[in-house]
């Protein structure tokens, strides 16, 4: 069917772009340090900084310790504090690096998937969301078929068949 000429109703099938798939990453700067646990802390006190000036649903750090402690299933008297937090987000206390599994509460208690990319980064890795798994696994086997095509061809190259 042609759209015809003044038409605004009709829409281009061709004009439609999918959405590009989003990695969360820290701004290069703002995570900037000599050490990874120096990255870390940094990361930690820019997610602690962004949850609190959010326009929708800000989150104080109390409210952020109160949601990783309930993930956790802390028992009885143990629970995450804002105390904890501050040491955590401070590159001054280096004894006090957040855990890999404080990581992943501080990731779901402020939905701020930024620090566990920093720390994939540091693997030449990045996180992704699990619906964009199989487009990955199916674009690293399009490599693979094109290395093993490209090695048979030189392989075969003056084969007479």
């Amino acid at each position: 069917m042609v759209r015809v000429r003044g038409d605004k109703q009709t829409l281009d099938l061709l004009a439609w772009r999918p959405e590009a798939a989003k990695v969360e990453r820290f701004e290069p700067v703002a995570v900037r340090a000599g050490t990874i646990g120096a990255r870390v802390s940094r990361g930690v006190s820019q997610i602690l900084n962004d949850a609190k000036n959010r326009k929708e649903n800000p989150l104080s750090r109390e409210d952020i310790a109160e949601k990783m402690t309930e993930y956790l299933g802390l028992p009885e008297g143990e629970e995450v504090s804002a105390h904890i937090l501050n040491a955590y987000a401070s590159g001054a206390r280096e004894a006090h690096n957040i855990s890999i599994v404080r990581a992943v509460a501080l990731a779901h208690a402020t939905n701020d998937y930024r620090l566990l990319n920093l720390l994939a980064e540091e693997l030449d890795l990045c996180v992704i969301e699990r619906k964009y798994e199989a487009a990955a696994r199916a674009v690293a086997l399009i490599e693979h078929r094109d290395d093993v095509t490209a090695e048979i061809k030189m392989l075969t190259r003056g084969w007479k068949l």
